[in-house]
């Protein structure tokens, strides 16, 4: 069999900064997005919840898990070594992806021709699309990802979990399904390159993963998000917990058009941040809040330098650009925060990243999740200095208990009474925006679910602060909870306040 050349001109056109950029370059990735819709990536999963209630279905499903772990997983090995082998081996990771795009055709044709010549080749045939599934898996595997990657094409993914050889997707209705195909060999690719990973993710200091020293925050070279560890007990049962982000250059009209939000609303948050007021995007994990921020950083003014502060790399704001391919703004700097190393050294937390970004020209502070006392005790105080608009995100349970949740954070660092973190609230953090996974027996979507400003107690000076209500959500929609004079008035003291 004769190898197969890379693409003229490929190789030095590929150095991707997110597995989304390298996946628009080449027919073969385009011919995957195309090609993996949900109604095919469904064909492999099962409605977990269904598998536990129904027993035909939980024995169906795992009759086929077997098979395809039985045959699939023994084919793989042997039919993708081959192909390596004959095509890819000789080249280098870059040239293989290029050699991949240029000729995916031929590629799979082989893969078809090997598992035709094998003993178990009636057998292989009964499990669908087990070519096309060995073409992806080996594709894949230039990304340590391996089969995995089948579901990162369906927009409707958000998670995968890994657990030894069992994996589970999580879709964003909130529900999950089990894999038939066995991920073993993935998981262990990735287990593999653990380290790496936390070498990367780690900003430059070596980091650790091994059976002692997890790895919660991790970002591939391509951009997916990751956590990863070991467990000791099982005999070193390994957990892989995969991040996928595809909204990542979302329009504020897209979210009004799928009911996330009101225009009415959308058109006081918008004006809310070109007028650099503080807002606090709070909700569940998974309940949108990261995506409605991005949105919303969209109408920060071109000019204003923005530092861009993270618990781990998931934002990527600097990829946003307009429809002429312009930066919707200027980011100043973007830091992640990072754990210390074994030796202790080349710890960053996000109290340092803020605090080195507000001795800069910074007018615009992005915090992509609020965790620690550290870190809100300066985002109000960077507010409270009337230069920096803030944009963050935190977990709460609805936008009432935003303000419990800061003021409990502020008494943690012990350097504030009651009565001065009540103060710092309410002079400070303006509005706050609460976003929530809903669910029906239709669909389960993210929404808006209230927008409010804080104010003062009333009656009581230096009492808890509370939630005035712009916007609450009544069934499927979202509307004024005051008439809309009193929303401009609000606004317009506000965006004083900030000016003055």
């Amino acid at each position: 069999m004769a190898t197969i050349a890379p693409g003229v001109g490929r190789t030095e056109s590929l150095a991707p900064r997110s597995l989304a950029e390298l996946i628009e370059r080449g027919p073969f990735e385009r011919y995957l997005r195309e090609t993996l819709t949900w109604s095919l990536v469904s064909r492999f999963l099962v409605d977990a919840q269904r598998h536990a209630d129904d027993e035909r279905q939980a024995a169906e499903f795992d009759h086929w898990h077997e098979r395809y772990r039985a045959l699939f997983s023994r084919a793989a090995d042997e039919v993708l070594q081959t192909v390596s082998q004959e095509m890819l081996d000789h080249l280098s990771v870059l040239e293989k992806r290029a050699a991949f795009n240029a000729n995916y055709v031929a590629i799979g044709e082989r893969i078809r021709t090997l598992l035709q010549a094998r003993p178990d080749a009636d057998e292989i045939q009964r499990l669908p699309n087990v070519g096309p599934l060995l073409t992806i898996r080996l594709y894949g595997e230039m990304f340590d990802l391996g089969i995995v990657l089948l579901y990162y094409f369906a927009s409707e993914v958000e998670n995968i979990h890994i657990v030894d050889e069992r994996v589970t997707v999580y879709t964003s209705d909130g529900r999950a399904w089990l894999s038939m195909i066995d991920a073993a060999a993935d998981g262990r690719a990735l287990k593999d390159r653990g380290a790496q990973f936390a070498q990367i993710s780690g900003g430059g200091v070596p980091q650790r993963f091994d059976p002692v020293h997890h790895a919660p925050n991790l970002t591939s070279p391509y951009g997916i998000r990751m956590a990863l560890r070991q467990r000791t007990t099982r005999s070193g049962e390994f957990l892989a917990a995969l991040r996928l982000h595809h909204a990542t250059n979302i329009t504020f009209d897209a979210l009004i058009e799928q009911g996330v939000l009101s225009e009415e609303a959308g058109l006081m948050l918008a004006q809310a941040v070109r007028a650099a007021v503080p807002i606090l995007i709070a909700g569940a994990p998974g309940s949108g809040k990261t995506t409605l921020l991005r949105a919303l950083t969209k109408f920060i003014p071109r000019a204003e330098p923005v530092l861009v502060a993270e618990n781990y790399e998931e934002l990527h704001l600097e990829e946003l650009v307009d429809d002429r391919g312009r930066p919707w703004f200027y980011v100043l700097h973007s830091h992640v925060e990072q754990e210390a190393n074994a030796e202790g050294a080349g710890s960053v937390t996000m109290k340092t990243i803020l605090e080195r970004g507000l001795q800069e020209d910074v007018r615009r502070l992005v915090i992509g999740e609020v965790t620690d006392p550290e870190t809100m005790e300066v985002l109000l105080q960077a507010a409270n200095t009337g230069t920096s608009g803030v944009l963050a995100t935190i977990h709460a349970e609805s936008a009432l208990d935003t303000v419990n949740r800061v003021f409990g954070l502020l008494l943690r660092t012990t350097r504030y009474t009651d009565r001065a973190a009540a103060y710092l609230i309410e002079s400070t953090l303006n509005l706050v925006v609460h976003c929530a996974l809903v669910r029906n027996e239709q669909s389960r979507r993210r929404v808006v679910t209230g927008i409010g400003w804080v104010v003062p107690h009333p009656g009581q000076v230096g009492g808890m602060p509370r939630m005035q209500m712009a916007f609450v959500r009544e069934g499927s929609a979202l509307v004024r909870a005051v008439d809309h004079a009193n929303v401009a008035h609000r606004l317009e003291e506000l965006v004083a306040r900030r000016r003055s």
